[in-house]
């Protein structure tokens, strides 16, 4: 059974689904607020783009930006 939604998963929601698992596994709430601070400026540099659309000229890009 395929349990993921029809269409494209944006970055807020992989990054809140990502948060939710880190949390059920039992991190230390200071990883999972690194964790948060982190992914938030991603967000910011990206915008809430398709997951699918990240690769590695993204993540570079956003090195530089930083």
């Amino acid at each position: 059974m395929n349990r993921r939604p029809s269409g494209s998963l944006s970055l807020s929601k992989a990054i809140i689904g990502f948060l939710q698992y880190k949390t059920a596994e039992g991190l230390s709430p200071n990883t999972l607020h690194s964790y948060e601070h982190d992914l938030k400026l991603w967000l910011e540099y990206t915008t809430d783009i398709p997951v699918s659309k990240i690769n590695s000229q993204t993540v570079q890009n956003y090195f530089a930006w930083l």
